[in-house]
């Protein structure tokens, strides 16, 4: 019997489904518990794309379900689409397109995040939302104003600070009642330039760590090179793609990291010395942090500089 996949493109108030033998559908988001033991039924891979926030219920239901799923990056279908030269466009042709993916490049399911991480990725977004909104008020402060929005704009910055405080207190509390998380968290920040921001971006947007090797988590992260070569010419390698929030975490930590003691300033000294420039340089240093990290993880050790 030939693996079933099933095509769902997702709305704000409802899904599409591309369905092998049942053909296209709609359900209302309020409706997804029965799709997810459907498709758990049939063993089927449901494929679908990352829509931010209005991918997150189906994800879930189909977790709890145990239903195996596979979420795409949006220019994925997009790029079999050029190459199918389909240009037609609606929610019923994407999730048609989608289930074609799956039939074609048969990707594997992805491993499901631990469900007790959700509410700490949900307070990681919204502390980068707040931290984002103090610094554009930081920016507008620096400016020549008056007085008086001047005296606003610091209103302002201080509610953030306080906002801001608020929810590191609430990913410290998530991060503490869950021991598996705890233990990770701790042991993370044992490794130079990890902090608790950092600790909790990688336990709640990289659930992969430990368990992938250093070649695949980097390329998750966003901090593999990617070759640019053609016939005789070898163009320069660029980091690409991956999860940027991840990238950015690592790169601050990297940087950090190098600036001190231990054995990746030297590595980012050699670096730099050979002619490369100083942001490839700590973006090799965080591609080296998170490959110490994930080995950390794995083998459930502490940092230690004679690593």
């Amino acid at each position: 019997m030939s693996q079933v996949y099933i095509g769902v493109d997702i709305s704000k108030n409802w899904i599409d489904i591309s369905h092998p033998v049942h053909g296209c559908a709609r359900h209302a988001m309020d409706d997804l518990d029965g799709f997810a033991a459907q498709g758990c039924a049939e063993q089927a891979i449901v494929l679908f794309e990352a829509t931010g926030r209005h991918d997150r219920p189906l994800a879930l239901a189909l977790r709890t379900a145990g239903a195996r799923f596979v979420r795409l990056t949006p220019t994925a279908p997009k790029d079999l689409a050029r190459l199918l030269g389909i240009k037609a466009k609606s929610d019923r042709a994407d999730a048609v397109l989608l289930r074609r993916y799956g039939e074609l490049l048969q990707p594997a399911p992805q491993d499901a995040a631990p469900q007790d991480t959700a509410a700490l990725r949900e307070y990681i977004v919204r502390r980068r939302q707040l931290v984002s909104l103090r610094q554009i008020e930081r920016t507008r402060a620096a400016e020549h104003m008056p007085a008086q929005v001047a005296a606003s704009g610091a209103r302002v910055i201080a509610l953030l600070s306080d906002e801001i405080a608020a929810i590191d207190a609430l990913i410290a509390a998530e991060i503490k009642q869950s021991e598996p998380l705890s233990c990770k968290a701790r042991r993370l920040q044992t490794a130079p330039g990890v902090g608790p921001v950092t600790a909790a971006t990688l336990l709640a947007e990289l659930p992969e760590l430990g368990q992938l090797n250093a070649r695949k988590l980097a390329a998750l992260a966003g901090l593999a090179p990617m070759d640019n070569d053609s016939g005789q010419r070898h163009g320069r390698r660029r980091i690409k793609g991956g999860r940027c929030t991840v990238r950015r975490a690592l790169y601050s930590a990297g940087m950090h990291a190098s600036r001190g003691a231990g054995a990746l300033r030297p590595f980012r000294d050699t670096l730099v010395e050979r002619g490369k420039p100083p942001k490839v340089a700590i973006t090799a240093a965080a591609r080296k942090l998170l490959t110490i990290l994930n080995a950390m993880i794995r083998d459930q050790k502490d940092f230690s500089y004679t690593t």
